[in-house]
């Protein structure tokens, strides 16, 4: 399964929990939001092209005003990466396929499960499975990540 819908009741377990093991793409929509409806079926099929390499949840916003108030969500369609339950990249509005897929690439991709311990120079060891940003040392934090992606495009694609 590459796309389900959460609530307040599960997104601890389903998207906060699982963004610690794989990309997790947070979709904070409405039924009464056409851009929602539009951006809906480009974010599935890319998430099934995908197969597996992030999880795509969907917030209902209007079922779940907590959650989209916890990660300040301010129109929609909102969409978040969340890894290691962190959020480290978002866009807002309904952009074309292309441009979510760009998006996705820069960020998705980038983020690789490290195989081996990691010492840095220093003697500081990243743990296995951490989540590293271009398959190199593991990130610090999430605006870390952020600045990686964004340094590859050469220009800043999302809030931090």
């Amino acid at each position: 399964m590459n796309a389900l819908d959460v609530s307040q009741a599960d997104f601890e377990e389903k998207v906060v929990s699982a963004s610690r093991k794989q990309p997790v793409v947070i979709d904070f929509w409405a039924p009464w939001c056409a851009p929602c409806k539009v951006l809906k079926p480009i974010l599935e099929k890319l998430a099934d092209e995908y197969k597996g390499k992030f999880l795509l949840a969907k917030v209902n916003s209007d079922e779940n005003q907590e959650i989209a108030a916890r990660y300040a969500v301010r129109g929609i369609p909102s969409v978040k990466a969340m890894v290691d339950g962190k959020i480290v990249s978002e866009f807002t509005g309904a952009l074309p396929e292309g441009a979510v897929r760009d998006w996705l690439i820069d960020r998705i991709d980038a983020v690789k499960p490290v195989e081996q311990d990691y010492t840095e120079p220093g003697g500081r060891v990243a743990p296995r499975g951490a989540a590293t940003v271009g398959g190199g040392r593991p990130r610090r934090c999430a605006a870390e990540a952020d600045e990686s992606f964004d340094a590859g495009r050469g220009q800043r694609m999302g809030a931090r």
